[in-house]
């Protein structure tokens, strides 16, 4: 059997003086590269989310995210005088479910195919069998090879492993990066690594699990910016609005949970001395007020191109402006409940689209 080829050494920076590899020139391990120097503080004790007329994302000195009775207020008398009932903007999606006699066929497919298995040909077996144990013994033989060969550079990551305390997650974030880097050279990490008994596996599981969860927070938020790359602009006002809702409802729930987690995500990173900086949190639900203004910012746009035409316009064009203020005043009353305020601008929104949508129900008085 043939073995497959020996991986090149490891970097030279990771021989410590005791490798075999540099025998007659002792030098301490080599450490990690030291990380940069933590950023500025971000989020609501420094630069804050705000965001710009297109719903971008921008910053600060102050969130001003602010709950804001004057907003529920208004939102509850305006809906206690609404007497037609929109389509709502939220869609059921359903998940479609296998009849009971879809199940029967397939059930009764998996049996044949059991039977005729279990009467497949016994040679074949046998060579089967064969084939994988010499796999196997070629697998091990990598394994076993990629131990002695990386030997040097795991025992240096040990200790660097062990003793890294983190000061923030920028720090956390490289160092993950390098260490997947340098095991990346082992044909099988979790094989290799078994071999060694002071691996700190459930230490390395939490950095990159925390270093997951930062770039999946950071990840939301960009996803909430209508001039992100992610985000595929619709040609209808509706349908943008949607969109706009769409964004909101993929992000609450991971948002929820992080709310609900927060005590055992703290005490689970405290044990390994590592942080989490929950402002990732604050900064999603802050995000969501740029959909809330860029909601409202559209149905102001369709309700000032109404005004433009001077009552030309055919009444049913005017109830779908209606609709769309209406959609974007609940919308937006929604993201004010969930991110805890409103700042300035988007107040300054809701009370234009409340007055533009109280404008439409006393007409409509006026004409019954």
């Amino acid at each position: 059997l043939h073995s497959f080829p020996p991986p090149p050494p490891p970097p030279p920076l990771l021989l410590s003086a005791s490798s075999p590899h540099n025998k007659g020139t002792p030098h301490p391990a080599s450490p990690l590269p030291p990380p940069p120097p933590p950023p500025p503080p971000q989020g609501l004790s420094g630069e804050a989310s705000k965001v710009s007329p297109a719903g971008r994302a921008a910053t600060s000195s102050s969130s001003g995210i602010a709950k804001s009775w004057e907003v529920i207020k208004k939102y509850q008398d305006l809906t206690r005088n609404i007497e037609r009932v929109d389509k709502p903007l939220q869609k059921v999606v359903r998940k479609k479910v296998s009849s009971s006699q879809s199940e029967a066929n397939t059930e009764e497919g998996n049996k044949e195919n059991e039977s005729s298995s279990g009467s497949a040909d016994v040679g074949n077996a046998q060579k089967g069998v064969k084939e994988e144990l010499e796999g196997r013994s070629s697998y091990m033989k990598q394994v076993m090879s990629d131990r002695s060969i990386f030997e040097p550079m795991i025992l240096d990551l040990i200790p660097q492993i062990q003793s890294f305390a983190p000061q923030d997650l920028t720090q956390v974030e490289i160092f993950v990066a390098e260490v997947d880097r340098r095991l990346a050279l082992l044909s099988d990490e979790r094989m290799v690594l078994k071999g060694f008994a002071a691996w700190p596996e459930k230490k390395l599981e939490v950095l990159r699990e925390v270093t997951g969860r930062k770039q999946e927070l950071e990840r939301l938020v960009a996803s909430m910016d209508p001039e992100d790359d992610r985000w595929i602009a619709k040609s209808a006002i509706h349908e943008e609005l949607q969109q706009a809702v769409d964004k909101f409802e993929s992000v609450k729930p991971t948002v929820e949970w992080y709310i609900r987690s927060e005590e055992e995500i703290m005490r689970n990173y405290k044990t390994h001395s590592i942080p989490f900086d929950f402002k990732l949190v604050k900064n999603v639900q802050i995000a969501t007020v740029g959909l809330a203004k860029y909601a409202m910012q559209m149905s102001l746009t369709a309700f000032g191109r109404l005004e433009e035409a001077g009552g030309g316009e055919s009444l049913f064009a005017r109830q779908q402006v209606q609709n769309l203020l209406n959609s974007a005043l609940k919308f937006s009353f929604r993201v004010h409940q969930f991110a805890g305020g409103f700042d300035a601008e988007a107040t300054g929104l809701f009370d234009q689209v409340h007055d533009a949508l109280s404008q439409f129900l006393s007409q409509d008085k006026l004409t019954d």
